[in-house]
């Protein structure tokens, strides 16, 4: 091997072929800090693009319990809005709340009650319209009973609107008849109970309830005449 100081073989040194001899080459140093700043780069890269995938997996996850929460919102919605069931009702029936002013239309003096509905479920849900009144014999069977909807003195006029029953909530609706008063010898039934069936729904709710209503004129009593309201707040 020759040696560079070997002054017989002054053509035989080595030169760089890819650099010009007055180009100043690279130090060792330097070119270690090139390819540390490289590996730096490239991890940042493979960070950035775990932290992408993880944002993006955020974003979805953000999207879908968006999602959920205003299905589950859309549900609740649909719930309150729902026409109450007798399944979530109770019945409470009571004096009229209220004057109740002498009926034109038949003999005497009218006489009625009101009756609330409470939502004993844990849904809210809504009513609209008008009860209806079922009389009762003390053996269930049903007695004559004509209902008419507002337009009797005896009862308040309500519009029709929806009422909302949050869980706990009440609504109630008034019903009127005309008295016993003024029809001479002529006599109606008194019922043992009453049937009262929600606007909007088949079934109906029970309880012990004596009316005696009474209607029409002197000479034609119509027995079992009962005026009801709107369901109101």
């Amino acid at each position: 091997m020759l040696k560079l100081d070997d002054p017989q073989s002054p053509s035989s040194i080595p030169t760089w072929p890819d650099y010009d001899r007055d180009t100043e080459l690279p130090e060792a140093g330097v070119i270690h800090d090139a390819q540390a700043r490289q590996r730096r780069h490239r991890r940042m890269a493979a960070n950035l693009g775990i932290a992408g995938g993880g944002i993006a997996v955020v974003v979805a996850l953000l999207i879908i319990f968006a999602g959920g929460s205003a299905n589950g919102q859309s549900t609740t919605s649909a719930a309150a809005n729902a026409r109450c069931r007798t399944g979530q009702l109770s019945l409470r029936l009571g004096p009229f709340a209220g004057n109740i002013a002498p009926s034109t239309m038949g003999a005497g003096a009218a006489d009625g009650a009101s009756a609330t509905f409470v939502n004993v479920s844990s849904s809210g849900c809504t009513l609209e319209g008008y009860p209806t009144i079922q009389m009762l014999q003390r053996n269930g069977a049903p007695m004559p009973t004509e209902i008419t909807r507002n337009g009797a003195p005896s009862v308040p006029s309500y519009p029709v609107k929806r009422v909302v029953l949050a869980p706990h909530g009440r609504a109630l609706f008034y019903f009127g008849y005309e008295a016993a008063s003024g029809y001479g010898n002529d006599y109606c039934p008194t019922s043992a109970a009453v049937r009262i069936t929600p606007p909007g729904d088949p079934s109906s709710l029970t309880q012990a309830w004596h009316l005696q209503p009474y209607g029409g004129l002197t000479q034609q009593p119509r027995c079992g005449l009962i005026t009801v309201s709107a369901v109101v707040r």
